[in-house]
């Protein structure tokens, strides 16, 4: 096949576009077709897609543009481009949505002069925009694992005090089954106390969709754009977290955590609740914006926004509204949480841990503490019986104070 260019810099310039789009396993052969279409015709893009994928040639570096020059004559792009095997996206293209239009950010490119006369200020346009055309337009969409009931099963094991949850989890898969496979959830809220486990059920969740995780820390948060980014019309203003978890990351549905709901609070003008109004629901969530660039919209609709509380009655009642609420306990059998862990651990790092064993005196010292720090105690606790050159971990090697002692001068 045969294809014609102003240019061998034009060649060049949609070879390297083809191989970070495939690299990154993030486009579909369509979205990468897209690309392409600035130029051209789709129809024309589209056969172009196809002789990359199909046709076979000579081998050569494939990073290094300059090793293609030879392969760029007319005749000669699908050999060229075939020196690299593409990674073709894994999954078929239902797995992939879009969720930002790159026309949209094409068109910002093309206006950067305009938007300011700042040097500065037209710097970081020019980054933000570049990061958007870079990613691209498209994300994966998480599947639920086809072993999804014992997957499940698993986590009920490991979480035995959240079996309210699970089961719902359980609804929300059985449907997905009986569909495309990609879960559907309800925003919900998960109400118990101090160290229940909350959070780090929420990231096992996250583990078990294969999906990206995020945790936003409400207690700590004094004003919406934390969350929604800054107004635009400030100088210095920047995207919030919703904005960089979708435009950096791989997937469509990540799990959002919005820890500690209960205890937001900030400046009354520019209270963070407010933010959370619009992507709480499914249909706004669709044409979500961040303050700090407006003139873009997010698809939001398949993120599942997990809300943790320990006080339900403390959180904002029109919040309450929008979310499904379980509540939960402290495990019946503690330990079981912390052994559980520390098989995390091993797994994490099976070659420094294989050998590790955990002493019941070492258990004893832990049962007292949330997940958070048995984790970290745990860790801490490994090193210093490896440093003193045992593989068996007993309670001396616990320091329960070292988490929560603080810093003096």
């Amino acid at each position: 096949m045969s294809f014609h260019y102003s240019t061998p810099d034009e060649k060049k310039s949609d070879l390297k576009s083809g191989f970070l789009l495939y690299d990154s396993l993030l486009l579909t052969p369509f979205a990468f077709a897209k690309e392409i279409a600035a130029k051209e015709k789709l129809a024309l893009a589209m056969k172009k897609v196809k002789a990359l994928i199909a046709s076979a040639g000579p081998a050569v570096d494939p990073h290094d543009p300059d090793n293609w020059e030879p392969a760029l004559d007319d005749g000669g792009l699908s050999k060229a481009v075939s020196a690299y095997p593409f990674p073709l996206p894994p999954s078929p293209i239902s797995e992939f949505i879009q969720i930002y239009e790159q026309e949209a950010v094409h068109h910002r490119y093309s206006r950067i002069e305009s938007l300011t006369g700042d040097r500065d200020e037209r710097t970081k346009i020019k980054e933000r925009l570049n990061t958007l055309r870079h990613n691209g337009e498209y994300r994966r969409l998480a599947k639920i694992p086809t072993s999804w009931r014992s997957t499940l099963n698993s986590l009920e094991i490991d979480h035995p005090n959240f079996t309210p949850v699970i089961e719902y989890l359980r609804g929300v898969f059985a449907i997905a089954e009986r569909c495309d496979g990609v879960p559907v959830f309800g925003n919900i809220i998960i109400d118990g106390p101090p160290g229940c486990g909350k959070t780090y059920f929420s990231k096992k969740l996250a583990q078990c969709l294969g999906t990206e995780f995020h945790a936003l820390h409400l207690e700590t948060m004094q004003t919406a754009g934390e969350i929604v980014g800054d107004s635009d019309s400030y100088r210095s203003s920047a995207p919030g977290a919703l904005y960089n978890a979708m435009v950096d990351g791989k997937f469509a549905n990540p799990v959002v955590l919005m820890d500690e709901i209960c205890k937001m609070g900030g400046d009354e003008r520019f209270r963070p609740q407010t933010a959370l109004y619009r992507i709480f629901e499914r249909e706004t969530a669709k044409t979500f914006s961040d303050c700090s660039e407006p003139w873009l919209t997010l698809d939001l609709s398949h993120v599942l926004f997990l809300c943790t509380s320990n006080n339900y009655d403390a959180v904002d009642p029109a919040i309450r509204s929008r979310l499904k609420r379980f509540t939960v306990g402290m495990p019946i059998d503690p330990t079981q949480i912390i052994r559980n862990i520390f098989q995390q651990l091993q797994r994490e790092r099976s070659t420094a841990f294989a050998d590790v064993t955990l002493a019941q005196s070492a258990v004893d010292v832990l049962v007292t503490q949330s997940p958070r720090r048995i984790r970290q105690l745990l860790e801490d606790g490994i090193g210093a019986a490896l440093y003193r050159e045992r593989t068996h971990v007993i309670g001396s090697d616990i320091d329960v104070e070292s988490v929560r002692r603080p810093m003096g001068f």
